[in-house]
């Protein structure tokens, strides 16, 4: 059996008074992770105690001068993008597609790649199934969205689809970099912080034991052109062993879930205009058959 990384859910909400953005993801075997200090690892700076590894690469470099040694080369043959957007209060909306192919690409040829995509999207109504499915991006680099088809009888009659409105079948069986596009113009008071983009929590919301964090690390990208903020997360896709303190390129077996969340927030309307946290509130699925890199 091959590790998968999925997402299912059949509908999303805002909530305020959580502070996140909640994805529950799946994956394989983590092995046991570092403690604050331990193995060179970013001690918490009064935002979330890591659960696993500290997900976020600004406090990695910050107070480690680089990401953890022995991560295995990032060399993702796909990218995942999502645009989280809210056009009217209350009222949020979530699309999501995969790319390729992106092997062989610089962190940054994945950014402008990106970027593209999104802006393509943005100008054809948010929606990825809008934009050319094959094409050329920047620097005249081509790209294709992965076509799949439904595990499950289609809502619309077409048995294949290339974007989806929410987080059903969002799956992953190798590395991959995903991109978050939370949707914002300005002057709309929404906010990320660099050092706590993303955490991970000890249950799905579903109550389910999750696994430590052991293969994601965000960024955030900066000069990109969007509106609003754009958020980037590898998936190495390994495991990591507090023992030796190093990581196996090759992932166990075993379906593990992970609870990630991330974290953005809008200004209120009272007078200190203190922040409302935001929430998307996903179950967990497994096996959902929606696995980016393979084209039906």
């Amino acid at each position: 059996m091959s590790e998968t990384t999925g997402i299912s859910r059949r509908n999303a909400m805002m909530a305020a008074g959580v502070g996140m953005v909640a994805l529950t993801l799946t994956g394989c075997e983590a092995g046991n992770e570092p403690r604050a200090g331990k193995c060179n690892a970013p001690k918490p700076e009064g935002k979330f105690d890591p659960f696993g590894l500290e997900p976020n690469e600004a406090l990695w470099i910050k107070q480690s001068g680089g990401l953890p040694k022995g991560l295995p080369a990032f060399n993702p043959v796909y990218i995942t993008l999502v645009t989280i957007s809210s056009d009217h209060p209350w009222d949020l909306s979530v699309n999501q597609a995969s790319f390729g192919d992106m092997s062989g690409m610089t962190d940054a040829e994945r950014e402008a790649m990106a970027t593209f995509l999104f802006q393509d999207s943005l100008r054809n109504g948010k929606r990825f199934r809008n934009i050319p499915r094959t094409g050329k991006g920047p620097a005249g680099k081509p790209y294709q969205i992965y076509e799949r088809e439904r595990p499950a009888p289609p809502r619309s009659g077409d048995p294949k689809v290339v974007d989806i409105d929410g987080f059903e079948y969002f799956g992953s069986n190798q590395q991959v970099e995903i991109y978050f596009l939370i949707n914002a113009a300005p002057g709309t008071g929404v906010t990320i912080d660099p050092a706590a983009l993303i955490s991970f929590a000890q249950r799905t919301t579903k109550g389910k034991d999750a696994a430590k964090n052991d293969r994601f690390f965000a960024r955030e990208v900066s000069g990109h052109g969007l509106p609003g903020f754009l958020i980037a997360v590898r998936n190495y896709y390994c495991t990591f062993d507090e023992a030796s303190c190093g990581f196996d390129p090759n992932p166990g077996p075993d379906e593990v879930l992970y609870a990630m969340n991330v974290h953005f927030a809008l200004s209120g309307k009272g007078p200190n205009k203190d922040p409302i946290p935001m929430l998307i509130d996903p179950d967990t699925g497994n096996g959902m058959g929606w696995e980016p890199g393979k084209n039906s």
